[in-house]
């Protein structure tokens, strides 16, 4: 049997109880790390790898920083603590 596979298929790894999830600078940074790689290849395909790796991080950066920005515009699929479905200001538009 392979690690990390089990009956459902594979699993994730266990994170640390302290473990945050990665922010737009942490994205960045990753970002820069996969360019710099990118500039230092003498490859072409990993040239053309680390560049796509970089844009990736660079998407997702941009991705957490909209999230954040935009945080009270999001409309979450999870029921409110109260129990009930949905949120106020939806159900204000489709009242008739």
């Amino acid at each position: 049997m392979v690690a990390g596979t089990g009956a459902g298929g594979p699993s994730l790894p266990e994170q640390p109880k302290d473990y945050l999830m990665p922010n737009a600078q942490d994205y960045r940074v990753k970002s820069a790390e996969f360019a710099r790689l990118a500039s230092a290849a003498t490859s072409l395909k990993h040239i053309r790898e680390f560049r796509q790796h970089a844009q990736a991080f660079r998407n997702l950066a941009e991705n957490e920083e909209w999230v954040t920005a935009n945080r009270d515009r999001i409309i979450s699929n999870r029921a409110p603590a109260d129990g009930r479905i949905g949120y106020g200001v939806a159900e204000d538009r489709f009242v008739t």
